[in-house]
C-alpha cells in the first residue's frame, strides 16, 4: 500500500474529537513560490480562548501536525499577551510552496503532553492570490468612497502641524483629554460621545491623507513623510482604541468592574448614563471611522509584525481588543425571552430571527467587513464576546440555544459569511425590523409599529448584499442564489410598482422623505441591478434575470411603465397607477394604525407628522411633490389628510415622536385593477387634533375621498380650523375653478388666499390634473398661492412660492356642525375643457353612500363595481343590491357578466376571527373555492364556502387566524390583513 492510500485512510479512520476542546481551523491558504519560514495565511485556533477572563489555557497545551500528505509545513505554538494560544503554521526549513496552486491536506493535533485532547483535519490551498488579498482589493476603494470611514480630510499644511504635533504627543490629540480619562468625569453623555468620536474622525483624516496627500501618501509621497504619517496613525490608534473601555474592569464603579462580560466596559455606560443609549447601540459611530487609517497602513503593519516591529504588534494587539466594542450588546437586549425587547422572544425561534436580527446589520456591515482584513487570520473568530457562543446558556432553561440565531462563532470568514444572510430577514411581527411579504421593508419599529423605510434606511439595508456578493465572490464561500433572487424579486416587484417618472413616492422613502427622489429609478436602482447582475457567476440562476434587465434599461433611459394597482398591506400603503399610450397617472395612499407608522424626521424643523395619515396624492407629470415642492409646503396639511390647519412649529422629539396610529381600523384591498382603503384617522399624539372616518376609491382615472365623523380630539384644545387638504402640489399653470356656472383663473405666479362657501358641486383644474368637489352644509373652499402658504421650512429665505393648496373646510368642531363629511375627486389626465363634463358624467354614473359610522361605498355604474368599507358589522343598502357582514370589513364586488369578483379584507388584522362571513344579493354557484395570498411571492391561501339563500348568497371566508402559524410558516400576522380575491360562479 503506498503513502499516499495511508494518508488518505487515515482521514477516514481518525477518532472521535474530544468534546472538551473545540478547534476553528477551516480554512488556509498561501501563495505559490513562498519560501521557508512564510507563514500560511489562517491560524489553528481554540474556542476556549474566548473563556481566557475565566479560564487560562495551560501552558502545557501544544500543537502537532500528527498526519500531512507533504514534508512542506510545519506548526508553532504561541500564546498571545493575554494567554490565548494558537497553532500558527510556516514553511518548514529548506522547503517552498512551489509554483503550481495545489491543496495539501494535514491533521493538527493539539496535545497537554502527550495525550491528544483533540484533532481536526484542514487543507492548505497553495494559490495565487490569496483570499485575504481578494477582501483588500475590494474594500480598500470603498473606505474612500462614504465620508463614515475616513471622517475627516486635511489639507498639507494642517496635516504637517498634526503630525508633528501627534508625534510630540506620543499620538494624542491636544484638544481630547479622554486618554485614561474616567466616563464619570465628562460632564454629560453627549460630550463623551462627541469627544471619542471627533478623535475618530481626526484618525480617519489621516488615513484618508495616508492613501490620497501627494506629499503624505501612498504611493507617490515623499517616502519620509510617509513614514512619518504612518508613525502618527500607529501612535493615534494606540492612544484611541486603548482609552476606549472595552474590558469590565476598564471602568470601576465603587471599585467594582462596571460589568462582568467583556464588552461591558462599552455597553454598560449607558446604564451608568455614561453614554446615551444609542451610541453604545450604534458601535460604528465608534469604529467606522477607522476604517480608512486601518485598511491602507495594514499590509505595513503585518510586515512590521513579521520583521519584529513592536509596535506594529501592538496596533494589532489593540486592535483585536478594540473591536470586542463591537458585539458588546446592553443589558436589556441580552434578555432571551423579552418580547418587548428590539428582537423579541429570542428564545421562540418561530418568530425571532435572533439577536441583531434588525436593518442595523447594513450599517454594521461597514466595520464588519474590515474585520476579516484587520485579522489577516480566517479563523480567529470574529468576537470573544461570549453569549454569542453556542455553551453560554449551557446549564440553563435556554441549554442549546444561541444569542443569533443558529451562530456562534467559528472563524472572522464565516462568521462574516454567516451574517451576510442576515441581510434577507423575514418578519413574522409587526414590530420587527424586516422584509414584508407584502414587498415592503422596516427599519425602525418605534411604539411596536413598522414603518415604511423604501429609501432610508431599507434600500440601503436591500442592497447590501451587493456590497456581501463581491466580498466573496472569489473566495470558496460565494453567496447563493437565494441572495441574488432576494434583491432581483424585491426590485422587480416593489420598486417596479412604486416608481413613477423615475420619483419614488415621497410617503414611503422613510427619513428621506424630504430628499431628493427624482432620480431613484435611472439612479439608485438602476446601479443596483447593474451590480447584482454584475457579481453573478457564470453558475448563478436568477428567476427573472431577463425582465429584471428589460427593467434595468427601462429605469435608466427613463421609460419604465407599469398598470395595476397594488396593496401594500403591511405598510397601509396602495398604489393605482396606468401607463398606457398617452394615459398617465399614480395615484397613493398612507395611512397609519397601530401596526404602521409614518416617515421618521431627523430633519431641524419638524414637516413629516402627517406623512402617514390618509395622505392621497395624484401624480401625472411625476414631479407633482418633488422636493422644491416639499421644501415650500405647509406641511400641516398634506394631500388627503383631516386636520387642523395649525401654524404653529410642529413639535419635536425622537424621530419616530409622531406615533403610529391608535386605530386598529385600516384596510388596504386591490384586485389587481381597482383599489379600496379603509382607515380610522385616531391619532394618539398630542399633537395631532383631528379624528375621522376615511374611504378612498380608486377606479381608472379617478380617485374619489369619502370622509364622516369629523372631530377634534377631546384633549386637542385649539382654534384652528379643521380641515381636509384635497391637493398641495406644485404651481405651474393656471388654476381655473367653476362655481354655480362662474369660472375663475388664478395665473401662475399669483399669490391669493381664497375662501368661499360653496353650496353645490364645483370642479378646478390645474395643469392636467382636476378636482371634483361635492360640499356639505356650510362648507367653505380654501384656496393658496405662493407666498399665502405659510412654509413649514422656517430656515429657508423666500421671495418666491409655486405651491398651492385646495382644502375643505370643517370647522373648528366639525362634530357641531353639518360639516363633518367630505367627498371629494381626483382626476387624472384631464382638460380644463373637459371639467364640466366630467362633474356629469362623475355625478351620472357614480353613487356614494356613508351611514352613520357603519360604512362607507361607492356603486360605479358603467364599471359594474361596488365598493363598501364596513368600519363595523352592518347592512348597506345601496339602491338594487345589499351587502352585509358580521363584522369589520372591505369588500369589492365586479360584476364579470358570468362570475362575481369578490374582493375582501379584514381591516382589523385579527388573529382573533377564524372566518368572515358576507352576505350579498347575488345569487352565487355553491361549492369550495380557494383563493391566493398575494404579495413580493403569491403563495396558497385558505378556501371560502359559498351557500345559497331564498334572498341571495352567504360566503364564509377562512382568515388567518392564531392556530396558523405552521401555515404560514410563523408569518400569520402578516398576512392577517392580506387581500383576498374569489372568483365566484353565478348561478
Amino acid at each position: 500500500m503506498n503513502k499516499t492510500i495511508i494518508i488518505l485512510l487515515s482521514f477516514f479512520i481518525t477518532s472521535t474529537l474530544s468534546a472538551q476542546e473545540t478547534l476553528f481551523a477551516d480554512y488556509f491558504d498561501i501563495k505559490v513560490g513562498e519560501k521557508s519560514g512564510a507563514i500560511v495565511l489562517g491560524k489553528v485556533h481554540l474556542k476556549k480562548n474566548k473563556d481566557i477572563y475565566t479560564e487560562k489555557i495551560p501552558k502545557d497545551y501544544q500543537f502537532y501536525i500528527t498526519e500531512t500528505d507533504t514534508d512542506k509545513f510545519e506548526i508553532q505554538t504561541s500564546f498571545d499577551s493575554q494567554g490565548r494560544i494558537f497553532g500558527v503554521i510556516k514553511v518548514a526549513k529548506r522547503k517552498k510552496t512551489g509554483k503550481i496552486p495545489v491543496d495539501h491536506h494535514l491533521v493538527i493535533s493539539l496535545k497537554e503532553g502527550k495525550k491528544v485532547l483533540t484533532s481536526k483535519k484542514i487543507t492548505i490551498h497553495v494559490v495565487e492570490k490569496t483570499m485575504w488579498e481578494d477582501f483588500v482589493t475590494y474594500y480598500t476603494p470603498k473606505t474612500l468612497s462614504n465620508k463614515r470611514l475616513y471622517g475627516k480630510k486635511f489639507k498639507n499644511d494642517k496635516l504637517s502641524n498634526l503630525i508633528t504635533l501627534l508625534e510630540r504627543t506620543n499620538g494624542q490629540f491636544s484638544f481630547t483629554t479622554m486618554y485614561g480619562k474616567h466616563p464619570s468625569e465628562y460632564k454629560s453623555g453627549k460630550e463623551l460621545e462627541n469627544d471619542w468620536r471627533n478623535v475618530a474622525d481626526h484618525i480617519g483624516g489621516l488615513g484618508y491623507a495616508y492613501a490620497k496627500s501627494k506629499k503624505f501618501g501612498l504611493p507617490s509621497g515623499d517616502p519620509e513623510k510617509i513614514e512619518r504619517l504612518k508613525r502618527v496613525i500607529y501612535k493615534a490608534i494606540i492612544q484611541y482604541t486603548n482609552s476606549v473601555p472595552v474590558e469590565p474592569n476598564d471602568v470601576m464603579i465603587e471599585g467594582k468592574p462596571i460589568g462582568t462580560e467583556l464588552g461591558d466596559g462599552f455597553s454598560m455606560l449607558g446604564e451608568y448614563k455614561f453614554a446615551g443609549h444609542g451610541f453604545v447601540t450604534h458601535h460604528w459611530r465608534t469604529t467606522d471611522a477607522l476604517a480608512a487609517p486601518l485598511i491602507h497602513i495594514w499590509p505595513e503593519v503585518l510586515k512590521g509584525i513579521e520583521n519584529g516591529d513592536e509596535e506594529a504588534q501592538e496596533v494589532y494587539n489593540s486592535i483585536i481588543r478594540f473591536y470586542q466594542l463591537f458585539f458588546a450588546v446592553v443589558p436589556g437586549r441580552r434578555s432571551m425571552d423579552d418580547p418587548t425587547e428590539r428582537w423579541k422572544n429570542i428564545s421562540d425561534v418561530n418568530y425571532s430571527e435572533g439577536a441583531w436580527s434588525d436593518a442595523n446589520i447594513s450599517h454594521r456591515m461597514r466595520s464588519l467587513m474590515m474585520m476579516p482584513i484587520l485579522w489577516a487570520d480566517y479563523n480567529r473568530p470574529i468576537t470573544y464576546v461570549p453569549y454569542w457562543y453556542d455553551d453560554y446558556y449551557n446549564g440553563t432553561k435556554f441549554e442549546g440555544m444561541t444569542f443569533a440565531d443558529n451562530w456562534s462563532p467559528r472563524g472572522v470568514v464565516l462568521d462574516l459569511r454567516n451574517w451576510c444572510d442576515k441581510l434577507s430577514l423575514p418578519t413574522h411581527l409587526y414590530d420587527q425590523s424586516g422584509f414584508h411579504p407584502d414587498g415592503t421593508i422596516s427599519h425602525h419599529t418605534g411604539h411596536n409599529s413598522s414603518d415604511s423605510a423604501m429609501f432610508a434606511y431599507g434600500f440601503e439595508w436591500l442592497v447590501t448584499v451587493n456590497d456581501a456578493i463581491e466580498y466573496y465572490k472569489n473566495t470558496p464561500y460565494p453567496l447563493k442564489d437565494e441572495n441574488y433572487q432576494f434583491l432581483a424579486d424585491r426590485i422587480g416587484y416593489t420598486y417596479r410598482r412604486m416608481i413613477y417618472k423615475d420619483h419614488l413616492d415621497f410617503v414611503v422613502a422613510g427619513r428621506s422623505f424630504s430628499s431628493d427622489v427624482s432620480d431613484f429609478g435611472s439612479g439608485h436602482v438602476a446601479r443596483e441591478i447593474k451590480q447584482v447582475l454584475a457579481g453573478k457567476s457564470p453558475t448563478t440562476k436568477i428567476e427573472g434575470e431577463k425582465e429584471l434587465k428589460e427593467l434595468k434599461k427601462a429605469f435608466k433611459n427613463k421609460t419604465h411603465k407599469f398598470s395595476g394597482t397594488t396593496s401594500f398591506w403591511n405598510a397601509d400603503y396602495l398604489v393605482h397607477r396606468k401607463e398606457e399610450d398617452d394615459i398617465n397617472y399614480y395615484f397613493s395612499v398612507k395611512h397609519k394604525s397601530v401596526r404602521t407608522s409614518g416617515a421618521e424626521d431627523f430633519t431641524k424643523v419638524r414637516k413629516s407628522w402627517h406623512a402617514g395619515s390618509g395622505v392621497f396624492q395624484l401624480r401625472v407629470n411625476g414631479n407633482e411633490y418633488s422636493p422644491d415642492v416639499l421644501s415650500h409646503m405647509d406641511w400641516h396639511v398634506l394631500p388627503g389628510v383631516t386636520e387642523a390647519w395649525k401654524t404653529n412649529p410642529m413639535p419635536k422629539g425622537p424621530a419616530s415622536a409622531s406615533m403610529p396610529g391608535g386605530n386598529a381600523f385600516s384596510g388596504i384591498l386591490s384586485d389587481g385593477t381597482y383599489g379600496l382603503t379603509g382607515y380610522h384617522h385616531k391619532p394618539i399624539d398630542k399633537y395631532t387634533a383631528a379624528e375621522a372616518l376615511k374611504s378612498y376609491h380608486l377606479i381608472d382615472g379617478f380617485g374619489t375621498a369619502i370622509g364622516s365623523h369629523i372631530k377634534r380630539k377631546e384633549q386637542a384644545k385649539g382654534e384652528d380650523l379643521i380641515v381636509t387638504c384635497v391637493d398641495q402640489s406644485r404651481f405651474t399653470s393656471a388654476i381655473t375653478y367653476g362655481i354655480d356656472g362662474k369660472i375663475t383663473s388664478i395665473q401662475a405666479g399669483e399669490s391669493v388666499s381664497i375662501e368661499k362657501e360653496i353650496k353645490n358641486p364645483v370642479w378646478i383644474h390645474h395643469n392636467n390634473k382636476g378636482y371634483l368637489i361635492y360640499p356639505k352644509q356650510g362648507q367653505k373652499l380654501f384656496i393658496k398661492t405662493g407666498t399665502e402658504i405659510n412654509v413649514t421650512e422656517t430656515d429657508l429665505n423666500i421671495e418666491k412660492n409655486d405651491n398651492y393648496i385646495i382644502a375643505i373646510d370643517h370647522g373648528v368642531n366639525p362634530e357641531t356642525t353639518e360639516k363633518d363629511k367630505y367627498h371629494y375627486v381626483l382626476v387624472a389626465n384631464v382638460s380644463v375643457e373637459d371639467m364640466p363634463e366630467i362633474l356629469t358624467e362623475y355625478t351620472g354614473n357614480t353613487a356614494t353612500y356613508a351611514s352613520d359610522g357603519i360604512y362607507h361605498a361607492l356603486c360605479h355604474s358603467l364599471e359594474s363595481l361596488t365598493q363598501v368599507v364596513f368600519y363595523e358589522a352592518g347592512k348597506a343598502i345601496l339602491d338594487d343590491q345589499w351587502v352585509e357582514t358580521d363584522k369589520p370589513a372591505l369588500v369589492m364586488l365586479k360584476d364579470l357578466g358570468t362570475q362575481l369578483r369578490l374582493s375582501v379584507v379584514d381591516p382589523m388584522h385579527s388573529l382573533d376571527n377564524e372566518v368572515l362571513i358576507l352576505k350579498i344579493s347575488q345569487s352565487l354557484k355553491a361549492g369550495t373555492y380557494h383563493y391566493t395570498m398575494p404579495g413580493i411571492k403569491p403563495r396558497k391561501g385558505e378556501k371560502a364556502i359559498v351557500t345559497s339563500t331564498t334572498e341571495g348568497s352567504v360566503i364564509t371566508i377562512s382568515l388567518p387566524d392564531k392556530a396558523d402559524g405552521v401555515y404560514y410558516n410563523y408569518q400569520e400576522q402578516m398576512y392577517a390583513g392580506a387581500p383576498i380575491v374569489l372568483m365566484l360562479e353565478k348561478k
